[in-house]
């Protein structure tokens, strides 16, 4: 008897899990409507109630004023002043505040998400030129790597710092690092991003170096700082690096 309640427990049991199969399903066609996000969408007055004293907190802190720029940072034109900016803010901050030694700064134009114009640059500014929490990393390259990397600026246009390049055509004809010949047996100590550094644009290169050091620095967080220390202004190289 036992063993007949085992056979009819198992038969009802299996029947129940053919009983539940789904048939499966395939997508065959999508559909979409865009919905603007602009001054056309009527607010929520209970919604715009309930986040206006955390808005003004935070416009509070976003409109504080850090310093100020004589002209504008951007990278169109024929000197990336954002890229200078950036690189040499980045490259300046760690010097003054670690025992790292930096040879060339590497920004990637893409990862600068918003120029700031002349005037008063705001914690707000700084948030939108970065608003990823990329760190601050130093590869050492030498050969072949350095080569990439230079050929990679030239063709790029890419933000730099410590590094001239001068090029006819698309060749470089040549490079010089803080005013010196580029050496290619010499080990050069790069400061970039830790995205760069994972293979982001296309720099799988930077893998291949030497050596690497994490400064567990947020790049938001050094140009904040930085800035927050040049209240009478910050001074803009406003020459080209790739003539």
């Amino acid at each position: 008897m036992f063993k007949m309640n085992k056979i009819y427990q198992f038969l009802i049991v299996a029947f129940l899990l053919i009983g539940c199969k789904t048939e499966r399903q395939s997508l065959t066609k999508i559909t979409y409507h865009p919905t603007s996000i602009d001054n056309s969408i009527t607010p929520d007055d209970t919604l715009s109630t309930l986040i206006k004293p955390y808005k003004e907190k935070l416009d509070k802190k976003m409109n504080q004023v850090l310093s100020s720029t004589p002209v504008d940072l951007v990278k169109w034109g024929e000197v990336n002043t954002l890229g200078n900016f950036t690189c040499d803010a980045t490259r300046e901050y760690v010097e003054n505040h670690t025992e790292a030694k930096v040879d060339i700064c590497l920004m990637n134009n893409g990862g600068l998400r918003s120029n700031i114009f002349a005037g008063d640059i705001l914690v707000r500014n700084i948030y939108k030129l970065m608003p990823f929490d990329n760190k601050l990393i130093i590869i050492y390259l030498k050969g072949d790597e350095m080569m990439d990397l230079i050929n990679m600026v030239a063709k790029n246009k890419e933000a730099i710092s410590g590094l001239l390049l001068k090029l006819e055509g698309d060749k470089v004809v040549d490079a010089k690092v803080n005013g010196e010949d580029f050496d290619p047996n010499k080990e050069y100590a790069i400061l970039t991003s830790d995205y760069l550094y994972h293979g982001g644009d296309n720099m799988s290169f930077l893998k291949k170096g030497t050596g690497y050091i994490d400064l567990e620095l947020m790049i938001r967080d050094v140009l904040l700082e930085y800035c927050k220390s040049k209240p009478n202004g910050i001074v803009v190289d406003n020459k080209s690096r790739i003539i």
